[in-house]
C-alpha cells in the first residue's frame, strides 16, 4: 500500500510532506525511509516553506526539522543538504 499520513507510522506522501508541522516527529514526519536518499522535493519544499515566511525563528524550526530527518534518516547526506541550505555545491 503507499504511504500514508493517517497511520502515523511514517514516511508520509511527498506531497504531504511539512517541516512545518507542529510538534514534527523526525521520522514519522518525513517523506522517506531510513536509508534512502534524501528526495529533492523534500528541500525544496523546505525552500519553499521558508521562502513564505519572514518570521526568523520559525525558519530556523522549519530548516532544523528538515535537517533532524536528514541526520537521523540518511546521515550520509547530511554534509550536501547543508550544502544546499547555504546555497553552496561543495567546501
Amino acid at each position: 500500500p503507499p504511504p500514508s499520513t493517517t497511520t502515523g507510522t511514517g514516511p508520509v506522501a511527498l506531497a504531504d510532506y511539512n517541516p512545518d508541522k507542529p510538534k514534527y516527529h523526525p521520522i514519522k514526519d518525513a517523506c522517506w525511509k531510513a536509508g534512502e536518499p534524501v528526495p529533492y522535493q523534500a528541500l525544496a519544499m523546505t525552500f519553499r516553506l521558508v521562502e513564505d515566511t519572514t518570521k526568523r525563528l520559525k525558519i530556523i524550526a522549519i530548516v532544523a526539522n528538515f535537517l533532524r530527518s536528514v541526520m537521523i534518516l540518511t546521515p550520509a547526506d547530511l554534509v550536501s543538504c547543508v550544502y544546499l541550505c547555504t546555497n553552496d555545491l561543495a567546501p
